[in-house]
């Protein structure tokens, strides 16, 4: 009745998820809301100088799941990343790369997760915006236990 996930020398158990359906594809404008099964709950916060520029999540994002290989370009930095190096980097534990939801504006990415919004799609100073909110363990029973 759990999962175990070994990480970082930690052991963590959670609550048994469903796997995302990886052909997954949503339309969202950030407006309510978004329950995913297997992925958790979206919701979006209106910010000003950050976060998604308000006019790519009016004209709705496509919600999906990784598929390998996506390459971002944030702002201040120069080139592409590898998302999965930045998943890395940030410490993201592999439970939760699985179900991460990524965000496309014209087939282009826009967002990864509430992690990452992409050069070109991120709100300016003074511009209105949505900051992106997912919760991973929405509707999935109980967060996380880590035992050291």
């Amino acid at each position: 009745g759990a999962e175990v996930w070994r990480y970082r020398d930690q052991l963590v158990v959670l609550a048994p998820q469903a796997m995302p359906d990886a052909a997954l594809t949503v339309i969202w404008d950030g407006q309510q809301p978004l329950q995913l099964p297997g992925i958790g709950r979206l919701s979006a916060e209106p910010v000003r100088g950050a976060g998604i520029a308000h006019q790519h999540l009016a004209a709705g994002l496509q919600v999906g799941l990784r598929q390998g290989g996506e390459r971002l370009r944030l702002p201040g930095r120069s080139g592409h990343q590898a998302l999965k190096k930045l998943l890395q980097a940030a410490a993201v534990p592999p439970w939760l790369r699985s179900r991460l939801p990524v965000f496309y504006a014209a087939g282009a990415l826009a967002a990864v997760g509430d992690l990452w919004v992409c050069a070109g799609y991120a709100a300016g100073a003074g511009e209105d915006g949505a900051r992106i909110v997912w919760d991973p363990y929405a509707g999935a029973g109980a967060e996380p236990e880590i035992i050291r």
